[in-house]
Formats: C-alpha cells, sequence, structure tokens
C-alpha cells in the first residue's frame, strides 16, 4: 500500500509557522522567564485566512539553533513529506519528517539560513559563508546563481522567496549599509537592486 505524502497548504504553513516558532525554542529557555503558554501572535488579519490563532502549538524539534546562529528557513518537501530547516550555528540542515521526528539531513551547509524551492522544485539556499544563494539540485550538484551585484560580492544573504515567473528574491542585510537591501534574480539568473 502507497502512503499519501500530500499536505494542505493549511497544514504546510501550520508547520511552517509552528517549526519556526518552536525551533528557536532555545533562545527562549535561554532567557530563563517563567514558562508561560505558547500562542500564535497575528499581527495582521490576513493570518486568519491561513490558520487560527487558537491554534495549539506543538514542539516539533528542540536543541537546535545555538549562540552563533538561529534555526531559520523552514521548507515543505512534499513528494518527500518532510520539512526542511536551517541550523545555521551548527553548519547543518534538519530534516523532521512527521511521525519519526528530526535528523541531519546535510552537515556543512555553508552556514545556509533562508531555504525555498524554484518553480522545478529545486532547494534554493542563501549561503552566509560563502556569501551566494546556490541552487541545489536532487543528484547534489550546485549551482551559484548569485554572488555578487554590480561587480561587488554580497554580503550574507538571508531570507529567499521564488516568484511564480522564476524570479528569485533575496534579502543581503550585510550588503547594505544603511538598510536591508533586497535584490531580484530574473529568470535570465541577472541580478538587480529591489529599493524599498
Amino acid at each position: 500500500m502507497q502512503r499519501d505524502h500530500s499536505i494542505s497548504r493549511r497544514k504546510m504553513l501550520e508547520l511552517a509557522a509552528i517549526g519556526g516558532i518552536a525551533l528557536n525554542s532555545s533562545i527562549a529557555s535561554a532567557l530563563a522567564q517563567p514558562a508561560q503558554a505558547k500562542r500564535i501572535e497575528r499581527l495582521d488579519p490576513g493570518l486568519d485566512t491561513i490558520i487560527a490563532t487558537s491554534e495549539p502549538i506543538r514542539v516539533l524539534a528542540e536543541g537546535y539553533g545555538s549562540d552563533a546562529g538561529p534555526t531559520e528557513g523552514p521548507v515543505w518537501w512534499k513528494e518527500g513529506g518532510y520539512l526542511l530547516f536551517s541550523d545555521i550555528g551548527n553548519n547543518r540542515r534538519i530534516k523532521y519528517t512527521p511521525g519519526q521526528g528530526a535528523t541531519v539531513f546535510k552537515q556543512g551547509t555553508e552556514r545556509a539560513n533562508g531555504l525555498t524551492r524554484d518553480t522545478q522544485g529545486r532547494l534554493v539556499a542563501c549561503e552566509g559563508d560563502t556569501r551566494r544563494v546556490v541552487r541545489i539540485d536532487a543528484d547534489g550538484s550546485v549551482t551559484v546563481i548569485a554572488n555578487g551585484y554590480q561587480g561587488k560580492r554580497i554580503g550574507r544573504p538571508n531570507d529567499v522567496v521564488v516568484k511564480s515567473d522564476g524570479s528569485i528574491y533575496f534579502t543581503d542585510p550585510a550588503g547594505a549599509p544603511a538598510s536591508i537591501a533586497s535584490r531580484r534574480i530574473s529568470a535570465r539568473c541577472r541580478c538587480c537592486r529591489i529599493p524599498f
């Protein structure tokens, strides 16, 4: 009998939201505040169309993140039925599979931060140590899709999203002295700055 790995958009967003909150629990415990019930804080009414703020928060995994960097970049891998996220400070990518828990998916990620998937389903990662945005194919081959802008190296790419037309947008806070810079890589792999 074949197992159905499909997941609804709502469930995926719930897992990503819970994952982002739960995975950063090491920060909360480091603050040594009295235990309070975890809850979803709604900053925009649009959240109500995705998840109810009354939904319970479940801790999926603990012990990730460190003083050298938090956990970030949750991305759902629908075909495999698992969630990937970056454990930046420990330089690894973690795989969480419902019902099985969390395992190290890849050690040595160049302190990757933001993760997403492109329109063909390939992993896109912002690598902090190498100061580049890369695409990782299913066979593990890596293609650099951005490492500079206007003749200068990008600083430390942080978060990344892919638009339906294939354009990749990423933030580069270390590359912008006065403010966070956002960059766009067109489907033709041309990098440009997006003003805020």
